[in-house]
């Protein structure tokens, strides 16, 4: 293929991502400030794209995890969900469901250093790894209970993990 029709390509998939995402900006500065209005928020950990909005994974002063959800509405950025809070310095778990969120989810956290993943009904779960903090998510569009959920050590054993 010629070097000028691959840029043409890339231009015309450019331009369509541009007009599939509307009119909506993700102006990250104007997020963060409406998470800096949670209370005792210390700093985001992560961000996933998910649906019409931002799923944010933040570290609070205390040490804990608050998952908030936040949608763009006229042209801000507004927190529609507080979705739960996580431990990192034990094992936690929080399942969504009837939520305000568009989709379902199940985040992990566990401080043992012998998990090497977490799988969620035979799917591999996202690792998040930021400083010492290992945070897995998955997004099943299906009922999961705690029972659900395997984490596996290097050898791919079944670890047991109970919420200390």
């Amino acid at each position: 293929m010629a070097y000028w029709s691959r840029y043409v390509i890339v231009v015309i998939m450019i331009v369509f991502c541009t007009a599939c995402n509307g009119n909506k900006e993700f102006n990250m500065s104007q997020l963060e400030d409406q998470l800096k209005k949670l209370p005792d928020y210390e700093r985001t950990l992560h961000y996933e794209l998910k649906e019409e909005g931002i799923l944010s994974f933040n570290l609070m002063r205390d040490g804990f995890i608050t998952i908030s959800y936040l949608e763009q509405i006229k042209d801000k950025w507004r927190v529609l969900d507080g979705v739960g809070v996580l431990d990192p310095r034990e094992y936690s778990y929080l399942i969504t469901a009837n939520t305000k969120m568009p989709f379902r989810m199940t985040a992990i956290t566990t401080h043992d250093p012998e998990v090497e993943h977490i799988r969620i009904r035979g799917e591999e779960a996202k690792l998040i790894q930021r400083d010492d903090i290992r945070l897995w998510i998955s997004f099943i569009d299906e009922n999961i209970h705690a029972a659900d959920i395997k984490a596996y050590n290097i050898a791919n054993q079944v670890i047991e993990l109970q919420p200390q």
